[in-house]
């Protein structure tokens, strides 16, 4: 029965996920009214030799481009002002791995997750970290696998 009642769980989650909406035709057109002319975002390969503010440095000096952000983190690259005739010299670098649009963003609103929806979590008095206030009608429920991860063979 539990065997059972995980498939149905598994079933149900990858249902969310083949749920969500794809990019169509239309939302990647109003895409390209949010790109901001001459201005790129370089991404470096993983294995580069040389690190972003090197690459960037040289690049802006022998092609002319004004490197705005250099990134080291989450990505390695820069982000730069490139003139037309000028990026697919930056793409043909052996360093980079892409060069993509650089895009207004905006924030949107979160949606509510349906299970903190379910509960109306949203909506308890009970505030986080002091336990003060009461929630009713709230019904939880767990699943335990009961594998013990410190037990070693």
């Amino acid at each position: 029965m539990l065997s059972f009642t995980v498939a149905v769980m598994l079933l149900a989650c990858t249902g969310t996920v083949f749920a969500q909406d794809a990019v169509t035709p239309a939302a990647s057109e109003s895409m390209d009214e949010d790109v901001v002319q001459d201005r790129y975002i370089v991404v470096l390969r993983d294995d580069a030799v040389q690190t972003s503010e090197r690459v960037a440095s040289e690049q802006a000096g022998r092609l002319g481009l004004e490197v705005s952000q250099t990134y080291r983190n989450a990505i390695k690259g820069y982000a730069a002002r490139i003139p037309a005739a000028r990026l697919e010299e930056v793409r043909d670098d052996p360093d980079v791995a892409y060069v993509e649009p650089d895009r207004i963003m905006k924030a949107t609103e979160q949606s509510l997750p349906y299970g903190i929806d379910r509960i109306d979590a949203d909506l308890s008095s009970t505030k986080a970290g002091d336990g003060a206030g009461s929630v009713s009608n709230v019904n939880a429920y767990i699943i335990d696998t009961g594998i013990d991860k410190s037990i070693q063979n």
